[in-house]
């Protein structure tokens, strides 16, 4: 692992840290089943990988809105499939 991973590792612990439980608010609002909740909520910490959040500012509004936009959005995509899926097969 390089520096650079640790800082990626260190960035997404922050940045998870300071989102998590407005994110949770977030899935509870799309669902009242806890798993799917908790699986939103991985859904979103994976994307918070891909992004890698050491390209923004937090501390900038802008940046820190954007990056929770590129979340929730995530976590809506996931959510809208599996209703779909489940209406498939229903």
């Amino acid at each position: 692992m390089d520096s650079g991973d640790g800082d990626a590792q260190r960035a997404v612990s922050r940045v998870w840290g300071e989102m998590e439980a407005e994110l949770r608010r977030v899935a509870q609002r799309l669902t009242e089943n806890r798993d799917e909740q908790d699986d939103l909520l991985q859904e979103a910490l994976v994307e918070l990988w891909r992004t890698d959040p050491t390209r923004y500012d937090l501390r900038r509004r802008n940046e820190r809105r954007f990056l929770r936009r590129v979340l929730v959005n995530r976590m809506w995509k996931v959510w809208k499939a599996e209703r779909a899926r489940s209406y498939q097969e229903g």
